[in-house]
């Protein structure tokens, strides 16, 4: 889980967020972000970001403020973190 700013924040830019980490990732394995067109007003954005054969469940809450990556691969995650660590903001 990641924070991505504060509550109800509808100017937080977690698309180009998801965009960054997915080219980030495919700097060195194939990987393809998946998300339901743009609503006005959306809340509660599920989508999937496809990487190295692995699917990593995306979503994406604007009425809390943050954004998961899911998988039940411990390893495809600890490999996601360590390829965007240099993106990613930790605090």
């Amino acid at each position: 889980m990641f924070w991505a700013g504060l509550a109800f924040d509808y100017t937080i830019p977690f698309r180009a967020i998801l965009a960054e980490i997915a080219a980030k990732l495919g700097l060195t394995a194939a990987a393809d972000l998946d998300l339901p067109a743009y609503e006005e007003g959306e809340d509660f954005i599920e989508g999937t970001l496809h990487f190295h054969g692995t699917t990593l469940a995306t979503y994406y809450e604007y009425s809390l403020g943050y954004l998961t990556l899911a998988s039940d691969d411990r390893d495809a995650l600890e490999e996601v973190i360590a390829r965007i660590e240099s993106v990613v903001v930790v605090g």
